[in-house]
């Protein structure tokens, strides 16, 4: 019996309305609350915000750590909300600072509809189907109890005369000035709230009043009301689709597809003109009776690709009398890589039978798809390598240089010879990202870059314009990708693994076979594929599968990232005290740099004690610092890095406080006390300050390079010694713990030799 309860009870739901409550109580606590009479884009907005943000602290994944913290730094919140559309910060963040936030503080975008505009699968609808489940989560709102529309009860006010209304303030303890400006956005009371204060001409009200009307707060719900979705086409009409959504959003996949409109008859779409600008909806007539227009209060949220958009409008007699009562946004595919594989994972969760994937394989696939998708820089200037944009854009400390505009054909030209190949094309079934139903368009193209600033993940993060993203690998395009790929892992006899090289490979053939075999293609979406080919290193031979070979000696771009993670990968498992190592090379460095700044001729080690200052050690990791050769001579400006090194941390020690001090009032007894704490339990890591740390990688991998090469290129294992071996096996089970099959462990390590991976410079 008392599991039945316990049962009963973790089975019990929070009702859809509150117990009701009368009018006058109603405008009582409006006083203290002023939220109880929000518009549908303010109910929306505090739904979103009361889910909250991501905790950036809790996220596990460290590359996705890293990725949430660049956007917290520059002031893009990854909202709960649409975290299941991966890559979507950017874009959600532009949907409520243009939209949301306007439109609930009253201005005009209100009276706007929002028309989002994105490829094939580039998550439309999925990112609205967030803003439902927020409002099912925490949207309520205050209704007339009994009125279909679910009203506004502020509307009810707009009965009352300036002089009623003055004494219903004073009464209800609201300032007047207050209530007027709440009113600002009321709507005039539909029929039914009429007719239930005042009654009707056959039976009319001796002594109608407002305090006789009843008021509950209701649940937003797809099921009753508030949230609907609404087709063109569909047996539900869009005046009727409206209704059920007041107070809340109406979502319109596909809004503004072609269809005919019978014989006599306009277009029912072209109530959203009235429906926005008077923000209403007509009034009917049935038979005898004529019913007066109802409010409207809802946040409409219309999807479209641009070719149906453009063709829509054409068929309005006023254009501009439609786009000026609508807001457009653009809605870019992902377009960043530690997101793309999120949405990977995320997609084979629901396989019924999984192949194996080695650690980097999804990681690379990944790779290919986000930078098929980056604007494509103008030819002839400065740029950014796009696999450097990718790692910058998730917040990677990587230095990077722009590239010549002389290295711009080695990077993006096509046989098409299209400078602006990153555009939009038809074929909306292609799989390939396009954006428009027919025709051509100029493809998005990448902002230049400003002249001597420094490349850091916020200028990329500013640099994105808002056409970029519209193009590329789409994402039904990934999918299917990534289903051949479970599929080829699984039928594969006792392996059942898919490697990275693996997934090149077949990258590569799917890419060819689209060029070859699609009759569709725009020159826009041709010059993508021709890119996505030259990056994964050519067209496959027919019948050769040994490309890898053949192509190890110039890799394509993705075939040299993948370089560049494998020899991290090789170097850490070779050399599993890599991280202790890199930590006693900082420490050494910042002693022995403090120790010059100020002149001293020794330096006190905590091991060693009193030793003389190692000016070998700071001119070595300097030239690395620089970019200079070993032995090159360093000048003194070359070595002002070491004697500012203190002030450098310190500054790094701040910076890395005050992040975790964001939200917190500086002059708060909060804010003091936790940076306090955060000052105290703050230590310092060789990753501290970024320009030291990639010295410092660079010196220990080229050390730790030298070791790895004798003991894969010892050809027979007992012709080294002991230690030598042992770190061999040891190597081997961290490769196995990080996910390698023994097929996939072979085959890297066999490639590894091959192209001497552990001196590749990316």
């Amino acid at each position: 019996m008392q599991n039945d309860d316990r049962l009963s009870k973790a089975l019990a739901l929070p009702p859809l309305c509150e117990p009701p409550k009368t009018y006058v109580e109603f405008l009582q606590e409006l006083a203290k609350h002023s939220e109880y009479a929000d518009t549908a884009p303010a109910v929306i907005l505090r739904a979103i915000e009361t889910m909250g943000e991501e905790e950036v602290d809790q996220e596990t994944d460290c590359e996705r750590r890293a990725f949430l913290q660049t956007l917290k730094k520059i002031g893009i919140p990854s909202w709960k909300a649409f975290r299941h559309v991966c890559g979507s910060q950017l874009f959600a963040y532009r949907l409520i600072k243009r939209f949301l936030e306007p439109a609930a503080g009253g201005g005009a975008q209100l009276k706007k509809l929002l028309v989002v505009e994105g490829g094939p699968a580039s998550g439309k609808d999925f990112f609205q189907d967030g803003i439902a489940r927020a409002l099912e989560s925490h949207g309520t709102v205050y209704a007339v109890k009994g009125c279909p529309d679910h009203e506004n009860p502020l509307n009810l006010l707009k009965f009352l005369s300036k002089e009623q209304l003055a004494g219903v303030a004073d009464a209800a303890g609201i300032e007047l000035a207050v209530l007027q400006h709440m009113l600002l956005t009321a709507g005039e009371p539909c029929q039914h709230c009429y007719t239930a204060v005042m009654g009707d001409l056959s039976n009319p009200k001796e002594t109608p009043s407002l305090a006789e009307i009843k008021v509950e707060r209701i649940r937003l719900s797809r099921r009753s009301a508030g949230i609907f979705e609404w087709v063109p086409g569909q047996d539900c009409s869009l005046v009727a689709a409206l209704r059920r959504a007041n107070r809340g959003i109406l979502s319109m996949p596909d809004a503004f597809m072609e269809r005919e409109v019978e014989p006599g008859k306009t277009d029912e779409r072209l109530i959203l003109l009235d429906a926005t600008q008077y923000r209403r909806l007509p009034g009917l007539c049935t038979g005898h009776e004529t019913v007066a227009p109802s409010p409207l209060d809802v946040f409409m949220y219309a999807s479209t690709n641009r070719g149906a958009f453009e063709t829509f409008l054409k068929t309005l007699p006023d254009i501009d009398a439609f786009t000026g009562r609508s807001e457009q946004l653009k809605l870019p595919y992902n377009l960043v890589r530690v997101e793309e594989e999120r949405a990977y994972r995320t997609e084979m969760e629901r396989y019924e039978k999984k192949a194996h994937f080695g650690p980097l394989a999804l990681k690379m696939i990944a790779t290919l798809a986000v930078i098929s998708r980056y604007a494509v820089p103008k030819e002839g200037e400065p740029f950014i390598d796009p696999i450097d944009r990718m790692r910058l854009l998730q917040g990677e400390h990587v230095k990077v240089k722009p590239r010549s505009g002389s290295d711009w054909s080695g990077t993006w030209a096509t046989e098409s010879g299209s400078s602006s190949g990153g555009g939009y094309g038809s074929g909306y079934g292609n799989n390939l990202a396009s954006n428009r139903s027919g025709g051509t368009v100029p493809g998005a193209q990448a902002k230049s870059l400003p002249d001597n600033v420094a490349i850091t993940p916020q200028l990329m993060w500013s640099l994105i314009g808002p056409d970029e993203g519209l193009a590329g690998l789409d994402m039904r395009f990934m999918m299917s990708l990534l289903s051949r790929l479970n599929q080829y892992g699984l039928g594969r006899d006792g392996h059942q693994s898919v490697t990275a090289l693996e997934a090149i490979m077949l990258l590569r053939q799917v890419i060819h076979q689209k060029l070859v075999d699609t009759t569709n293609l725009t020159p826009e979406q041709t010059a993508i594929l021709k890119r996505c080919q030259k990056w994964l290193g050519g067209a496959p031979k027919p019948g050769d599968e040994s490309w890898a070979a053949e192509a190890s000696n110039r890799p394509g771009l993705i075939e040299s990232e993948y370089r560049r993670l494998l020899k991290h990968q090789i170097l850490h498992v070779f050399a599993p005290d890599y991280e202790e190592r890199a930590q006693e090379l900082f420490q050494d460095y910042v002693l022995h740099a403090i120790g010059f700044a100020i002149g001293d001729k020794k330096v006190r080690h905590s091991k060693l004690g009193e030793i003389p200052v190692n000016e070998d050690l700071l001119n070595d990791l300097d030239r690395i610092r620089v970019g200079k050769s070993k032995g090159a001579f360093l000048d003194d400006d070359e070595k002002k890095f070491r004697k500012a090194l203190q002030t450098i941390m310190s500054d790094r020690k701040d910076e890395i406080i005050e992040q975790q001090l964001e939200g917190l009032e500086p002059d708060s007894e909060e804010y003091k006390e936790r940076r306090k704490a955060l000052a105290r339990e703050y230590k310092e890591t060789w990753e501290t300050v970024p320009e030291l740390a990639n010295a410092i990688r660079t010196k220990l991998d080229t050390e730790i390079g030298e070791a790895v090469q004798k003991l894969l290129t010892t050809e027979v294992v007992s012709d080294l010694d002991k230690k030598e071996q042992a770190r061999l096996l040891t190597a081997k089970e961290l490769l196995e713990k990080l996910g390698y099959s023994p097929k996939g462990m072979k085959q890297i390590l066999e490639y590894a030799k091959r192209v001497k991976v552990w001196s590749h410079q990316a």
